[in-house]
């Protein structure tokens, strides 16, 4: 299972905090395996299932996140406009 180091370093995550990281990331994998039972899922090593995981998580997170009512949105910037919100877990 990816772990919270590869997330922040390789992935360059920052949605999830450590706290929560393996929840996410055990949701994630056990995903991956229900669509490896099913599917041909080809995978290019382990650094890119662990990037596709890494992914997932935050997915999963945002999903979680809008489920509970809370806003997804951290900051977002286009021009000179912009907006920022709680983040998925403030």
């Amino acid at each position: 299972m990816v772990d919270y180091e590869f997330y922040v370093n390789c992935y360059l995550g920052s949605a999830i905090p450590e706290k929560t990281f393996s929840g996410v990331a055990a949701q994630a994998q056990a995903y991956l395996n229900r669509l490896k039972g099913c599917c041909r899922v080809e995978s290019s090593g382990a650094e890119a299932e662990n990037m596709a995981l890494c992914a997932m998580a935050e997915a999963i997170g945002y999903f979680d996140a809008a489920q509970n009512g809370q806003g997804g949105l951290r900051y977002a910037s286009v021009g000179t406009v912009s907006v920022s919100g709680k983040g998925i877990y403030s």
